[in-house]
């Protein structure tokens, strides 16, 4: 009777041993499909929500607490400018002003303080706080591409930037930190037109325009 009992003791423990083993090994399974769907999501929501800040020139994929890089320079820049606006003038510029069709078209800004003290403006990724804006010959505006529908919304929004950065320029001071941007990312750009471009800088009731940057594609 003892040799029965051990035998069935053995059969009981090995039986459940063995349900033991299957049961981890199909958590571990189970846990392991959970953790990957979780970093796939993860990563598809950065990659949403950092879209627009991946273009190029634009620094707002940054951590919060890291600064911008900046591009001060006290020297003349070449450039024509807008009119001026609480102490600032702003240009708009460009390597070429004739483009081929299909050619990428590389536009840079950049803020002069034309006053007689000390100006503050704000690095906030460009998109918050600047409008490009692109007409045709007829002075009707170009439309946008989805990128460009997408930049254009953030524009003077009541969403909260992610950063925000004071940047103090001297007098005489030239703020040159933007750029170059592509504008057949942000508009549909036909193979033959003539492109008047302006640029709008704009924080709480500062608006500074850029001078009008005349570009042909043909």
């Amino acid at each position: 009777m003892n040799k029965k009992y051990l035998q069935s003791s053995c059969n009981f423990w090995r039986r459940h041993a063995t349900v033991s083993w299957s049961s981890l090994l199909r958590w571990t399974i189970m846990s392991i499909s959970l953790y990957s769907v979780v970093l796939v999501l993860s990563g598809a929501c950065m990659v949403g929500c950092h879209r627009i800040d991946g273009v190029a020139g634009d620094e707002s994929h940054l951590p919060y607490e890291k600064k911008p890089t900046l591009n001060l320079h006290s020297e003349e820049v070449s450039g024509i400018w807008g009119n001026e606006a609480g102490g600032l003038i702003a240009s708009l510029s460009a390597e070429k002003r004739q483009f081929r069709p299909g050619e990428p078209i590389l536009i840079s800004f950049q803020l002069k303080n034309v006053s007689e003290r000390p100006q503050v403006v704000f690095h906030s990724g460009f998109w918050p706080n600047h409008r490009l804006s692109v007409k045709d010959a007829r002075g009707y505006n170009i439309p946008l591409t989805a990128l460009g529908k997408e930049t254009r919304a953030v524009f003077g929004s009541d969403t909260p930037r992610r950063k925000n950065f004071p940047v103090t320029l001297a007098p005489g001071q030239i703020d040159t930190s933007y750029g170059p941007y592509n504008l057949r990312n942000y508009f549909q750009i036909d193979d033959s037109a003539m492109l008047y471009v302006r640029c709008l800088y704009a924080e709480g009731s500062v608006q500074v325009s850029s001078n009008e940057l005349i570009i042909e594609v043909r």
